[in-house]
């Protein structure tokens, strides 16, 4: 588990403190969104895979696909709020143990097919 504290770094350029924002990993909502950069062609299969999964995942956790309409071209966004950052490791570990998941992990098995690189960014909700 990761805990941030809140701390005042000295700047050695210009000597003013710089602020680093106290992250409580227990109790602050969090939201992780997944980047992939699709293949030409490929980003509204990617799409719709990603649909069916997070339907399938209802009341788990919040979960909105969504592809790009500006900026870089063929990406599929996955967005999903967790209510902390254990929450998210602890999904993160049971993902692809149950019958359900495991099918669902079958349609996914062409992906690495159907993208060129990917990030991820995990960012805390005020």
């Amino acid at each position: 588990m990761i805990v941030a504290v809140a701390r005042s770094v000295l700047s050695a350029q210009d000597h003013r403190h710089l602020i680093v924002p106290t992250f409580d990993c227990e109790t602050d909502m969090i939201s992780v969104h997944n980047t992939f950069v699709c293949k030409p062609g490929n980003a509204s299969k990617v799409a719709k895979l990603f649909k069916e999964w997070a339907d399938s995942r209802k009341g788990k956790n919040d979960i909105t696909v969504m592809t790009d309409m500006t900026g870089g071209w063929h990406r599929v966004i996955l967005a999903e709020s967790y209510p902390s950052l254990a929450a998210y490791e602890e999904e993160q570990a049971n993902m692809g143990q149950s019958p359900e998941d495991q099918a669902m992990m079958e349609k996914f098995k062409d992906m690495n097919e159907m993208y060129v690189s990917g990030s991820r960014e995990i960012f805390k909700v005020w």
